[in-house]
C-alpha cells in the first residue's frame, strides 16, 4: 500500500504434533441416559459409570497437517537499512488434508483413529504477530515474529463433547518475497 503498510494474499502449509501419553483404566460413562440426548459423535452426559473399563494403553503422537489460504495486513518500520520492526494480523482458511495417530473417545474412553468423522475439514483461524526482519536482498526478508493465534471454528465437528483451546502463543520464522 506504501513503505510501511502492505497486505498480502498467499498460501501456507502448517503442521501440528502432539505427543500423547495415555496409561489408565477408569469408570466408563453409562451409553444410555434417560432424558438426556448425545452430542454429535454419540457421546452422553456422565450421570452414572459401569465399572472399570479396559486399560488404555497407548504412546504415540498425532499429526494433523493443513493447507492454509492467509490475509494479511503488516506494518513495517525500519531500524536501519537491513532490520525493520514488522508486525501483522491475518485471517486464514485452512483445510486439513491429513491427520495421523490416535485421540481418545471420550464415550467409552477407548482409543479412536483421529480422521475425518472426529475433525472438521476446513476451519478458520487468526493470528496476530509482531517481531524483526532482515532484508536479504531488494524484495527477500528473513525475519522472527512472536505470535499468538486461534480458531474461530472448532477443529472437532459440530457438538462435539472435547472443544479446542481458544488461542495459543508461539514463535515463527518466515522467508517474503515482494512481487511489487
Amino acid at each position: 500500500m506504501n513503505s510501511n503498510w502492505s497486505v498480502s494474499l498467499g498460501l501456507g502449509f502448517a503442521q501440528t504434533r502432539t505427543m500423547q501419553r495415555f496409561d489408565f483404566r477408569d469408570s466408563v460413562p453409562v451409553s444410555i441416559a434417560q432424558g438426556f440426548e448425545s452430542d454429535a459423535l454419540g457421546n452422553f452426559p456422565i450421570f452414572g459409570y459401569l465399572g472399570l473399563g479396559q486399560e488404555v494403553k497407548y504412546e504415540g503422537i498425532q499429526t494433523i497437517q493443513m493447507l492454509s489460504i492467509p490475509m494479511a495486513i503488516g506494518y513495517q518500520f525500519p531500524i536501519n537499512r537491513f532490520w525493520s520492526f514488522n508486525s501483522e494480523i491475518s485471517t486464514r482458511y485452512n483445510r486439513l488434508f491429513a491427520t495421523q495417530g490416535k485421540t481418545l473417545n471420550y464415550h467409552d474412553l477407548s482409543l479412536l483413529q483421529a480422521n475425518d468423522e472426529v475433525y472438521r475439514s476446513g476451519i478458520w483461524s487468526a493470528r496476530l504477530s509482531a517481531g524483526a526482519e532482515y532484508r536479504m536482498s531488494r524484495n527477500q526478508y528473513l525475519g522472527l515474529r512472536v505470535n499468538t493465534q486461534g480458531a474461530f471454528t472448532p477443529l472437532y465437528k459440530k457438538d462435539a463433547s472435547v472443544v479446542n483451546r481458544g488461542w495459543s502463543l508461539g514463535m515463527s520464522v518466515f522467508y517474503t518475497m515482494k512481487l511489487f
